[in-house]
């Protein structure tokens, strides 16, 4: 990852609008646009779309740990 001035000046702004996991993950991606070429859009749709997944983790944690389930448990299914 190389230091990008932009990102020094863009992280302070996203996480005053609450947008921490996007200030966190915005040096990869401003990488990974100067790298791969990516358009505007793009940029702002992968930056944007880490920000609701680790939102709707973080929801779906919460939402566990108010249910106050002794464990965590999953559902296998086996298909023959």
């Amino acid at each position: 990852m190389i230091a990008r001035p932009e990102a020094a000046a863009l992280e302070p702004l996203l996480e005053q609008l609450g947008l921490r996991q996007a200030a966190a993950v915005l040096p990869d991606w401003l990488d990974r646009a100067a790298s791969q070429e990516l358009s505007y859009a793009d940029f702002l749709h992968g930056l944007l779309e880490e920000e609701s997944v680790a939102r709707a983790n973080a929801a779906t944690q919460k939402r566990l740990r108010q249910a106050g389930f002794p464990y965590a448990a999953t559902i296998v299914l086996h298909v023959n």
